[in-house]
């Protein structure tokens, strides 16, 4: 068994009730807490019992997901990388 990593920049995130683009991995996680960055807003996620990054541009008329949040994160699976274990 091994590691799957990600740089957290790579990660799409988006509620659970639109269609996602397609060809990306799609990842159920809850958002435990959100920090403003500037243009960028960092989520914190829980995503099956693993605390996961995601870095997401704000955008002016998109509202952040509030913590407690169910959002699906989203994945290019060319940008996983897999550490022997």
């Amino acid at each position: 068994a091994g590691h799957l990593v990600f740089r957290p920049q790579n990660l799409g995130i988006r509620s659970c009730d639109g269609a996602a683009p397609g060809g990306k991995l799609e990842l159920p996680g809850v958002v435990q807490r959100r920090e403003f960055l500037g243009g960028v807003v960092r989520y914190q996620v829980e995503m099956a019992g693993h605390q996961v990054l995601v870095d997401a541009s704000h955008q002016r008329g998109e509202p952040p997901f509030p913590p407690g949040a169910e959002v699906q994160l989203l994945l290019d699976r060319d940008q996983l990388v897999v550490l022997p274990g």
